[in-house]
């Protein structure tokens, strides 16, 4: 099921999450989708993020991490409090 989509820059792909199951599991699949060359459907590329459901919080928050350094105006990698980079 397909909860949120929005554009590339380029126009012509977007991005897609969706929440599928995989392998008998539960994701959040966040996925670029581009147009086919013969007849211009949207199909799903390699390129993209499938995650299990549980992990969600972490996902958030990395994005909020990501949203906030940018409005700080940081251009560097900084660890986060649970151990990440």
């Amino acid at each position: 099921m397909i909860v949120y989509e929005f554009p590339r820059a380029n126009e012509r792909e977007v991005v897609r999450c969706a929440l599928q199951e995989f392998d008998g599991r539960r994701v959040v699949d966040l996925r670029v989708w581009m147009p086919r060359s013969r007849d211009g459907v949207l199909v799903p590329s390699p390129k993209g993020l499938s995650i299990d459901r549980a992990l969600l919080p972490f996902l958030e928050d990395a994005l909020r991490a990501a949203r906030d350094a940018i409005t700080a105006g940081s251009n560097g990698i900084a660890a986060s409090a649970s151990g990440g980079i």
